[in-house]
């Protein structure tokens, strides 16, 4: 190689070296958005009636979602719920009939009108660490266009994040419109269980 271009090479090497730090450190300041693992992400719920002498439980799917991580921790995030894929667990698959009644009643006018509103959301607005592996989430949840304002915990392991808190379902008219018996016969908190696993 020809010594001229010897003292070229080094500066040019010194300079990316200058240059490279402020990189590293304009890139380590960006958000990554992480997608939801559909398979592995999901929503427990559980209804109990006449005030808990008797209950049921399923599942809800989410429809798409991401979260949003700085430096390794959650800053944010946007769920879709699949109200129309709301399913009953509790119920033995040998009782078709019970379950298929179940879900229909659960899926009309009566609760969550999935016709009129086939999907919900869950927003992230604020976060606060709380703990090595909790955090104290603010957000706005969407049910049958009604918005309203929760707060809860999250726990996180590795790339999954859990949730459990309950609902008042009246915040979101989510329920009998008829007599105060038909109203109160099915209790307003709706217990929920949100895992949520990144890809």
């Amino acid at each position: 190689m020809n010594e001229r271009f010897l003292p070229l090479l080094s500066l040019a090497f010194l300079s990316c070296m200058m240059i490279s730090r402020p990189l590293r450190a304009a890139l380590h300041s960006f958000n990554d958005t992480l997608k939801v693992n559909l398979a592995t992400s999901k929503i427990d719920w559980k209804g109990t009636k006449m005030f808990g002498a008797g209950k049921h439980e399923g599942e809800v799917p989410l429809l798409n979602g991401y979260v949003i991580v700085k430096k390794n921790t959650l800053i944010g995030g946007r769920f879709t719920i699949d109200m129309k894929n709301l399913t009953v667990t509790d119920i033995p698959k040998t009782d078709p009939i019970p379950i298929r009644n179940l879900n229909t009643h659960l899926k009309s006018k009566d609760f969550f009108d999935v016709q009129t509103f086939p999907t919900a959301s869950l927003i992230l607005d604020k976060i606060k660490q709380s703990g090595k592996d909790s955090l104290d989430i603010s957000a706005h949840l969407t049910m049958r266009g009604v918005t309203q304002s929760i707060q809860f915990k999250v726990s996180k392991n590795a790339t999954r994040y859990t949730a459990h808190f309950i609902i008042d379902r009246f915040r979101w008219n989510v329920g009998y419109t008829g007599s105060w018996a038909d109203r109160t016969l099915v209790d307003k908190d709706i217990d929920l269980k949100i895992t949520i696993a990144t890809n």
